[in-house]
């Protein structure tokens, strides 16, 4: 992961965080914690292509987490 990737990846986090008017790197497995880091994990996998395990390493997860995150939103999406 770049310096650049990570700068854009804290910008996402703060910007989600400030909306929904929650932390979402907090371990929970609370739905108004989970929703928002899920919509996280996609905007950063699509603005910064890192790597999941790298967008993991962010958010203390594996990366079978983030790709499920992922996965998730794309179905919330087409819906």
């Amino acid at each position: 992961m770049t310096k650049e990737q990570y700068d854009i990846a804290k910008e996402v986090i703060t910007q989600v965080n400030n909306y929904f008017e929650t932390d979402c790197r907090i371990k929970s497995r609370k739905i108004n914690i989970v929703r928002p880091r899920m919509y996280a994990c996609k905007i950063i996998r699509e603005l910064t292509g890192m790597t999941y395990q790298d967008i993991a390493d962010l958010f203390g997860y594996s990366h079978a987490s983030i790709v499920h995150a992922v996965k998730s939103v794309n179905n919330d999406l087409e819906v």
